[in-house]
């Protein structure tokens, strides 16, 4: 109950226990809500405007008659039954701005692709390199460093690739 100490109006009337204790009144919410008015008695006044406003308020109750019941019923299950367009059809639905931003999104998606296979590829070549019997030579790779390949060995097993 503590938390009502700050209420405002509009809190009151936003309150569903609140609002269940104004339209349907019983000795349980009856004595909740006096306790609240006890406990909080600075908000006794915002309670009887909150309570005040909630009773003011009426709704006209609107009934149908049989025959517009019927009218209001054909109509919604003739919307129901309405065919539905083919997907031909739709095509045609579809505005020619939105038509234009989609094939610029294709073709941009069809750019970053092939970019992205053209680093793919291009990013894991092997490269061979060879030398004579008994010959030791340096070799500088694509990053900067350099190695000095093992001599030859006629087992192809032990070949190992750099990358």
């Amino acid at each position: 109950m503590q938390h009502y100490a700050d209420y405002t109006l509009a809190d009151f009337l936003k309150d569903e226990t609140f609002q269940h204790w104004v339209f349907a009144p019983d000795n349980d919410n009856e004595a909740y809500w006096q306790g609240v008015a006890i406990l909080h008695p600075t908000q006794q006044p915002v309670i009887r405007k909150a309570r005040q406003l909630l009773q003011s308020v009426r709704f006209n109750e609107y009934v149908l008659d049989p025959a517009d019941q019927q009218h209001t019923l054909h109509q919604i299950l003739h919307s129901i039954r309405t065919p539905v367009i083919p997907l031909a059809g739709r095509r045609a639905m579809i505005r020619p701005a939105l038509r234009k931003w989609i094939a610029i999104a294709a073709v941009v998606t069809g750019i970053i692709a092939a970019t992205l296979g053209v680093f793919v590829v291009s990013g894991t070549r092997e490269i061979s390199y060879a030398t004579a019997y008994g010959q030791q030579q340096n070799v500088v790779l694509p990053d900067g460093s350099s190695i000095a390949p093992l001599p030859f060995q006629p087992d192809l097993q032990n070949r190992r690739l750099l990358r």
